[in-house]
């Protein structure tokens, strides 16, 4: 189906016809008016067009009735002239009477030799590309209504229409017309069971109703008692039927079946590239909006990671779109504080980049300043609550730091993680919380610790754990611990390389999650050390 725009609906405008019509159709012959006038002069008696009391009539075959529906038409003497001068004799009637029939014949050789050209030209035209310069909608109305009018052209049909299968209700909707009304549009949409004919023709099978009295169990949708039904699909899968009726009944076989067969491929191939070019649109669009997300996701990250003596700061996010909801934070109060933050936002691509948005316009709202890190999360959690639909569930990590006397004061909400490491410090592991968003006026545990030289703190979010997974086949909070007490990953920078090259590891088989982290590291001499991974 034509995926992200309105559905097709395409008709075409009967050709309601009047007998005044037909007159002007049939006069199109070349040189037929000036017949009428040379006759009239010549013998006395008006001719004029009228319907024919038999199949014999011009603008028709001999055998079928035309496809157009329109009446076919004769030359017949209906009286004599208005404008004779005195004394002029009209010739004798039988004799002129025999002229007009001879004349007929003719014609109807003419117009039955030029039906069959104009059915050729329809044929290899099935088998040519429409060209048309238009608009784009104008191209794909005119291609398709050209194709489904040299369809009843060449197989000499009354009327033709498109049925498109809706995958969610499993029913067949009109959609494109020829032939059948504007009302026809309006009709209830055909449920897919009990609709045989269509059934059958979307697993591969094209269906001939000779008389749709005696073969009622197919079940046609329109009242005609004649009828072709072929699949409208793709490579990838049905869109719907193409049906052809007749005003009559009809001997059609498998000729007439295969050349059915070949219309619809033609239409299949032009709905299929319609919806190339329209997704292929879409997925420029939405290139483009990705980009414009991620430059403003990408303006929010901190620019400039404050600059403390005897610290060590680092902190990044990473996405796997460019776009999630991973997120870090660092900032100075005036009084010399430091107040960090590391933590997520469940959800979609575009979801979660926005609610994460949301998380640090709270933290903002709430961060420098803040006397307790619990109490802290208890103002973002309700803010979240408050400005959601209940359906944002975030985790956070917050620390205050006091960089004087190295006192660390933190509370954790969420599925964050925190460990504290280092050759002058025992190994501290931070418990997980209550995730944000989950209920209004929720508390946080908090726990302070003092962090001495040569230790440092490294708080991660759930994508980190992901990645730790992948390269160590362990994932809980205390095997973190256990590696980096093990290979004396003590050091932000050396924090940084060690999941550096996680990252590259995990990038060689799967797609990265989205990381965020910081790590807090009261400086020491680096070991040398070589880091496993």
């Amino acid at each position: 189906m034509i995926s992200d725009a309105p559905p097709l609906r395409i008709h075409t405008e009967d050709e309601q016809t009047s007998p005044e019509d037909d007159l002007s159709i049939a006069t199109h012959i070349p040189g037929l008016e000036d017949f009428i006038g040379s006759f009239r002069d010549a013998t006395g008696w008006e001719v004029d067009l009228t319907p024919a009391a038999t199949s014999g009539g011009f603008l028709m075959d001999a055998d079928d009735r035309p496809a157009d529906g329109n009446t076919p038409l004769e030359l017949n003497i209906v009286d004599m002239a208005s404008d004779l001068v005195p004394g002029q004799s009209c010739v004798h009637r039988e004799k002129c009477d025999g002229i007009v029939k001879s004349v007929n014949q003719i014609l109807a050789d003419f117009c039955r030799t030029r039906r069959v050209i104009d059915r050729l030209h329809a044929e290899m035209a099935t088998t040519v590309p429409v060209l048309l310069q238009s608009t784009e909608e104008d191209v794909l109305l005119e291609k398709l209504e050209a194709v489904i009018k040299q369809g009843m052209t060449i197989l000499n049909m009354s009327a033709g229409g498109v049925y498109l299968l809706d995958d969610e209700t499993r029913e067949l909707s009109l959609r494109i017309q020829v032939g059948l009304g504007i009302d026809s549009l309006l009709a209830p949409s055909r449920p897919l069971k009990g609709s045989v004919a269509d059934l059958e023709a979307l697993v591969g099978n094209s269906v001939v109703i000779k008389d749709a009295t005696q073969q009622a169990y197919w079940n046609i949708p329109e009242h005609y008692p004649s009828g072709i039904c072929v699949p409208v699909k793709t490579q990838a899968a049905p869109l719907g039927t193409l049906w052809f009726f007749s005003d009559h009944q009809r001997e059609l076989g498998e000729n007439e079946s295969q050349i059915a067969e070949m219309i619809g491929g033609r239409l299949s191939a032009e709905l299929e590239r319609e919806s190339a070019v329209r997704s292929g649109s879409v997925s420029k669009k939405f290139t483009r909006e990705i980009e414009r997300a991620r430059t403003w996701q990408t303006l929010q990250v901190p620019a400039v990671i404050p600059e403390l003596d005897g610290w060590s700061l680092i902190g990044s996010e990473f996405h796997n779109e460019g776009i999630g909801g991973s997120i870090f934070d660092f900032r100075l109060s005036d009084g010399g504080n430091l107040f960090a933050s590391v933590g997520d936002v469940q959800g979609g691509l575009f979801e979660s980049g926005l609610a994460a948005s949301s998380l640090r316009g709270a933290m903002v709202a709430h961060g420098i300043g803040h006397p307790q890190p619990s109490n802290y999360l208890h103002d973002v959690n309700n803010t979240m609550w408050n400005c959601s639909l209940g359906d944002q569930i975030g985790s956070l990590f917050h620390i205050q730091l006091q960089p004087e006397t190295g006192i660390a004061k933190w509370a954790n909400a969420g599925q964050t993680g925190a460990v504290v490491v280092g050759a002058a410090a025992e190994p501290y592991l931070v418990m997980e919380g209550s995730p944000l968003g989950t209920c209004e006026n929720e508390t946080f545990d908090g726990g302070e610790r003092v962090l001495l030289p040569n230790s440092v703190l490294f708080a991660f979010n759930e994508g980190f754990r992901e990645l730790f997974r992948a390269s160590f086949r362990r994932c809980g909070d205390d095997d973190i611990l256990n590696a980096m007490t093990l290979y004396r990953i003590n050091t932000s920078d050396r924090i940084h390389e060690w999941i550096a090259q996680m990252m590259e590891k995990f990038d060689a088989y799967r797609s990265r999650p989205d990381v965020s982290f910081i790590a807090i590291q009261r400086k020491a001499e680096p070991s040398g050390d070589e880091i496993p991974v």
